[in-house]
């Protein structure tokens, strides 16, 4: 209940502070506010972008694309809008509001490919616009798409209700082309494991309790398994150790020594469980 609470209370604290930050940008007309989102539907991703100045909507940005990831699509759509407000006679301050905050930093980092190919053109224009006076600032809020904030909302019902007809689906963005095969790389995996005797027969399966399924390994960091017991090395390696059956344990030496005693000779074992091999002494 507490930690509901608190959640709650967060989410005010910060609604709270989007607003001001939203009236703030619409007090001054040299003040422009992006409200950015993306959405997908049978591949072809639209990406949207308002541009709001002195309280009303001034512009609307649209680009539809097909066969791009996430990630880029909402680089797009937040690219839509700065380049729409950077053409603004008279803008000082740029305020960006989205639901990817960790995506429109991806904006500034020339370093990672494939990005810099949708951010290229814009990057010069914000170096530019900052140079022109040091007053001139971006600032980017985060808005969870949860928290059903209005003018985000709206931005997210436009995406919804458009329809588009692909074109050139055919067509596919270098990430996406990565991101397809290594997906098919690992539906390949998990059929060869489960098909072939490596998985062995004390394989020890993970579920959901809330979705009753099962949790597959994920290569990504802080996926499934690792969120769970991955915070340390050491709890980390015994779960894999329990996971796979590969621990001290009699179960285990019978599969490479049957003939000989399975139980813990140590003294400090429980049902041929090596304590002192686990670490836990």
């Amino acid at each position: 209940m507490s930690n509901s609470l608190d959640k709650e209370k967060r989410k005010e604290t910060h609604l709270k502070n989007l607003n001001n930050s939203f009236s703030f940008s619409q007090s001054n007309s040299s003040h422009i506010c992006i409200i950015a989102d993306r959405g997908v539907k049978d591949k072809t991703t639209t990406a949207i972008s308002h541009i709001w100045q002195n309280n009303a909507i001034m512009h609307k940005q649209k680009l539809y694309a097909t066969n791009i990831t996430s990630t880029e699509a909402e680089i797009m759509s937040m690219c839509l809008g700065l380049e729409q407000a950077l053409h603004i006679v008279g803008v000082q301050k740029i305020t960006v509001i989205t639901d990817a905050i960790h995506r429109a930093q991806k904006i500034f980092d020339m370093s990672l490919y494939p990005y810099p190919t949708l951010i290229i053109l814009i990057i010069e224009k914000i170096y530019q616009f900052f140079a022109k006076s040091p007053n001139n600032n971006i600032t980017i809020w985060h808005c969870p798409s949860s928290y059903k904030w209005k003018p985000h909302k709206d931005v997210d019902r436009e995406v919804k209700l458009l329809r588009t007809t692909p074109i050139l689906s055919s067509k596919e963005s270098w990430d996406f082309s990565k991101k397809s095969e290594c997906k098919d790389l690992l539906s390949y995996w998990k059929i060869f494991f489960q098909a072939s005797n490596r998985k062995g027969c004390n394989f020890l399966d993970l579920d959901d309790d809330n979705e009753g399924k099962s949790i597959e390994p994920h290569y990504k960091k802080s996926r499934v398994w690792l969120k769970y017991f991955g915070h340390t090395n050491s709890t980390c390696t015994r779960m894999t150790r329990l996971i796979t059956n590969h621990t001290p344990i009699g179960e285990y030496r019978k599969r490479f020594f049957p003939l000989e005693e399975s139980l813990c000779q140590c003294g400090i074992g429980v049902e041929g469980l090596c304590l002192g091999a686990l670490g836990y002494v």
